[in-house]
C-alpha cells in the first residue's frame, strides 16, 4: 500500500477543520457579545496551531464611538495590518481574535475620519482599545512638526525622511524642520531615517485641529539606553508595603525583566525606538505603558498594577510623568495631578477627589500621590443607584501650571478596572494644552461612555456645611450645592 505523501496529510487536516465548522470568530469576524470577552473563554486556540505552526492567539475588544458625545457606532469596522477584522455592533462593542504581536489597528466607517492605534498584545491576552470618531465635516487641520538633529553635535539634518505606517512621508529642510499633515487620526508610528544614521522611531497622537511636535536625534553609533522604575499594588493604601515583586515586564521587541523584592526594574535597550512595556503578574490586570528612551541615559517609567477585583466593583487609577518635581525659574513645583469623581445621586451630589478622607455613595479615595507618577487611586465599593439615575463623571486635573507641561506631555493615564466584562480600560491625554481632560461617564447599570475630550476649566463645587454656611474648602465630601462639571466641546 502506497503511503500518503506527509503535505497532503496537512491538507487533509485544514480541509477537515475548516469543514467541520472553525467559527467565523476564529479568524477575526466574531459576533460581538453583551459582555466584553475573557480571553481564556475562547478554546479556538486549540485548533489554530494545526494551521499556523508559529501562531499565538490574543484578542482585542473594545468600543466605538462619537467624538466628545460617547454615543455608541454600529457598523464601524475594525483591522490590523494584517486583514484581522471586526464590525462594530449596536452598542458600538467589537471583538478581534488575532495573533499576538505588535498591531497597528484602523477603526473607519462612512462619514467619519478614519483612527488609528498601535499597541503590542501579548499571547493569551485580552487588550481593550476604544476609538472616537470624528464626523468628516468637523476635521480640522492636523498632523505634526518637529526638528531632525545629529544626537551628538545637535546640527540640524537636512533631507532626513520622516514617515508613518500610512506611508506619508515629509522631509527635512536645511534647518532640519519637518511638517506633516495626516487625515487619519489617532496614534502614528513616526520613524526618522537619514543615510548614515541609526533610524529612530517615535509614538505620537494625532487630534482633531492639533499640530504636535516631535523631535528626533539621530545616532550614527548606538550607545545604550535603559528603562528602569517600580510597580506597585494598586490595592493597598499608603501605609502599607506597596511594593510588587514577580512581575514581568517586556517591550514589543522582546526585552524583559523582573521586578525584585522592592518591586524595581530595569531594562536594557537594543534602540532608541519608542517602546511600550507590558508588565503581567498572575492574579493582576496587566498594564502596558509607553515611553520614549534617551540614548546613552536611563527613563523612568513606574507601574501601578491591580489584582483581580474582589469587594469593588469598579477601580480608577490615575499615574503619570515619574519626574517628582519640575524647576522653574529656581523655583520648585510639584508634579501633581488630581483625579476627581463627580457622583450625581437624588440624595445629594458628591464629588471624590484630592483631599477626600472619607467615603461617598460607597466610593472612597485609596490614596493620592502628588510628587509625580502617582498613583490618584478611587474605588467604587457599589454602584449606588437611585429612582433619578445616577452618574459617574471623571476628569483630571492639571495642578501643573502651563506651560511647563500639558496632560499629554506629562503621559497622563486613568485605567478603569470594572468587574462588568472583567478587563482593564485604559485611556491617554490627548494632545492640547487646556487644563481638564472629561475622561468618561459611567451610568448606574454599569455602562462606560468615553468622553476623552480636554476643556479649559476643572469643576467648580460649592458646598454646604451641616449648619447651612457654604464655601468652605477645608471641609471636603460635605453636601455639594451646586457643580459645573465641564462638558466636551462639539466636535
Amino acid at each position: 500500500m502506497t503511503k500518503p505523501k506527509p503535505f497532503l496529510i496537512r491538507i487533509g487536516l485544514i480541509v477537515a477543520l475548516l469543514v467541520g465548522g472553525l467559527s467565523a470568530g476564529s479568524w477575526g469576524r466574531a459576533a460581538s457579545p453583551q459582555a466584553l470577552p475573557v480571553a481564556a473563554q475562547d478554546t479556538s486556540r486549540l485548533y489554530l496551531p494545526l494551521l499556523m505552526k508559529n501562531f499565538q492567539p490574543a484578542w482585542v475588544v473594545g468600543r466605538v464611538y462619537v467624538q466628545g458625545s460617547g454615543a455608541p457606532l454600529e457598523g464601524a469596522q475594525v483591522c490590523s495590518q494584517n486583514g484581522e477584522c471586526d464590525r462594530s455592533d449596536a452598542r458600538g462593542n467589537y471583538r478581534i481574535h488575532l495573533a499576538a504581536g505588535w498591531k497597528q489597528l484602523t477603526a473607519q466607517k462612512e462619514g467619519y475620519v478614519a483612527a488609528a492605534y498601535s499597541l503590542n498584545v501579548p499571547a493569551l491576552q485580552t487588550r481593550v482599545v476604544d476609538f472616537a470618531l470624528v464626523p468628516s465635516e468637523r476635521l480640522a487641520p492636523a498632523g505634526f512638526t518637529g526638528r531632525v538633529t545629529d544626537a551628538k553635535t545637535r546640527a540640524a539634518l537636512s533631507g532626513a525622511q520622516v514617515c508613518n505606517q500610512l506611508n506619508q512621508c515629509a522631509q527635512t529642510g536645511s534647518d532640519g524642520r519637518y511638517s506633516l499633515s495626516v487625515n487619519v487620526l489617532g496614534e502614528f508610528e513616526l520613524r526618522a531615517t537619514k543615510e548614515g544614521y541609526l533610524p529612530q522611531t517615535k509614538l505620537a497622537r494625532a487630534a482633531n485641529g492639533e499640530t504636535v511636535t516631535v523631535d528626533f536625534a539621530l545616532s550614527k553609533q548606538w550607545s545604550g539606553a535603559w528603562i528602569k522604575g517600580k510597580v506597585i499594588d494598586a490595592s493597598r493604601g499608603l501605609n502599607q508595603n506597596r511594593a510588587l515583586p514577580g512581575v514581568r515586564l517586556c517591550t514589543q521587541f522582546g526585552e524583559c525583566a523582573v521586578s525584585d523584592s522592592e518591586g524595581r526594574y530595569r531594562i536594557s535597550l537594543t534602540s532608541a525606538d519608542w517602546r511600550e512595556v507590558t508588565a503581567q503578574k498572575e492574579g493582576f490586570y496587566a498594564a502596558a505603558k509607553g515611553i520614549q528612551p534617551q540614548e546613552g541615559q536611563e527613563v523612568e517609567l513606574n507601574f501601578v498594577l491591580s489584582p483581580h477585583l474582589s469587594g469593588v466593583v469598579a477601580r480608577i487609577v490615575l499615574t503619570w510623568d515619574a519626574t517628582p518635581k519640575f524647576i522653574v525659574d529656581g523655583t520648585e513645583i510639584r508634579n501633581d495631578l488630581d483625579a476627581y469623581l463627580y457622583i450625581e445621586h437624588e440624595i445629594g451630589n458628591r464629588v471624590i477627589y484630592f483631599d477626600s478622607k472619607t467615603e461617598y455613595l460607597s466610593s472612597r479615595l485609596l490614596y493620592d500621590v502628588r510628587d509625580g507618577s502617582g498613583p490618584e487611586t478611587i474605588d467604587i465599593t457599589r454602584i449606588e443607584t437611585s429612582g433619578r439615575p445616577t452618574r459617574y463623571l471623571y476628569g483630571v486635573h492639571n495642578a501643573l501650571s502651563n506651560p511647563i507641561k500639558n496632560l499629554y506631555e506629562l503621559g497622563a493615564q486613568v485605567c478603569l478596572y470594572s468587574a462588568i466584562g472583567d478587563v482593564a480600560r485604559c485611556y491617554t491625554a490627548p494632545p492640547g494644552n487646556r487644563e481638564f481632560w472629561f475622561v468618561f461617564e459611567m451610568d448606574q447599570e454599569g455602562n462606560i461612555y468615553v468622553r476623552d475630550c480636554l476643556v479649559d476649566e476643572s469643576p467648580q463645587v460649592d458646598w454646604e456645611r451641616p449648619d447651612g454656611t457654604s464655601d468652605n474648602p477645608n471641609d471636603k465630601g460635605n453636601r455639594v450645592v451646586g457643580v459645573s462639571f465641564p462638558a466636551c466641546p462639539t466636535p
